[in-house]
């Protein structure tokens, strides 16, 4: 050591030594209590920098993908008897892709984006109140805002408008 370093003395060999074991000591401590936190955040961070929303329904990504097999009307019961109206928000939005895909005025694939079906729906109003919901939606869902009952139930209206303008609407063929 004393010769690789160009040290003087054994005593300045050891001083270095031992600030090198110093160091390695260091990051090997250092190391474990990344590994340790990478662990108990499952490699993504979410236990610090996590979404509410990613925490909530672990179902999610099922219903997303099995659109026309799942029944909203019943998660939506079921998170206002939980006044879980966030969810009831998100499984209204989920609906309405599902109601929007069966009259083909969108055609529903669970890689688009809100906007990518925005542009695909041709009708001015269903478009409008389509845009609005969805504004909605990014709100309670993604915004992490305490949605109270009277947000709701502004929020179902406007829901309700969009059902009821895409009930009417008649495929051109």
């Amino acid at each position: 050591m004393k010769e690789l370093f160009d040290l003087k003395t054994p005593d300045e060999s050891m001083r270095a030594v031992t600030l090198l074991l110093k160091i390695l000591g260091f990051l090997l401590i250092a190391f474990v209590i990344f590994k340790i936190v990478s662990a108990y955040m499952n490699d993504d961070g979410n236990w610090i920098f996590g979404r509410k929303s990613d925490k909530i329904n672990i179902q999610a990504k099922d219903i997303e993908t099995k659109l026309h097999e799942t029944d909203f009307k019943t998660l939506v019961e079921e998170a206002l008897l939980k006044n879980d109206y966030r969810s009831a928000i998100r499984y209204y939005y989920l609906l309405s892709l599902k109601k929007l895909s069966n009259k083909e005025i969108i055609e529903w694939d669970s890689e688009k984006t809100n906007y990518d079906y925005f542009q695909e729906i041709k009708e001015e109003k269903v478009k409008k109140q389509f845009q609005y919901i969805s504004y909605i939606y990014d709100y309670a869902w993604y915004g992490e805002f305490n949605i109270e009952k009277p947000e709701f139930n502004t929020s179902e209206q406007a829901f309700k408008k969009l059902f009821s303008l895409i009930e009417i609407f008649k495929r051109k063929e």
